[in-house]
C-alpha cells in the first residue's frame, strides 16, 4: 500500500477501506427535479447501509438535443446537488459508463 501512495503522490488509505478492506459495495437510491422558472436541476442521493462511501461520480444529462456531463463528489450518506442546466432534461444517468461497482435506482 505504501508503494502505490508513493506513486500515486496523494494518501490512498480512504479507497484502500472502502474498496478492498470493506466488503459490499455502493447501494443509493437517487431523485431530481428541474425547475423550468430558475433553469436549475436539483439531485439528491441516498445511499444505503451503515458507512457511506466517498466517491466522484458521473452524471449525464440529456434531451433529444442535447447531452451535459457533470461530475460531483459524494461525500456522505445523503447529499443534495443544485446544477444551472438550460434546457429541462428527459433522462438523467448516473455513473453512465457503469466504473464504479455500485447498484443506483431512482426514488419515486
Amino acid at each position: 500500500m505504501a508503494i502505490m501512495q508513493q506513486h500515486a503522490s496523494k494518501d490512498l488509505g480512504m479507497f484502500f477501506s472502502q474498496w478492498l478492506l470493506r466488503p459490499g459495495r455502493i447501494d443509493a437510491s437517487y431523485e431530481w427535479t428541474y425547475d423550468s422558472r430558475r433553469k436549475r436541476l436539483q439531485l439528491t442521493i441516498v445511499q444505503k447501509g451503515d458507512a457511506a462511501y466517498q466517491f466522484p461520480l458521473e452524471i449525464l444529462l440529456s434531451d433529444q438535443e442535447k447531452k451535459v456531463r457533470k461530475q460531483i463528489d459524494v461525500q456522505k450518506g445523503v447529499g443534495a446537488w443544485s446544477f444551472r442546466l438550460k434546457f429541462r432534461p428527459d433522462e438523467l444517468l448516473v455513473d453512465p459508463e457503469g466504473k464504479l461497482l455500485a447498484t443506483f435506482r431512482t426514488r419515486k
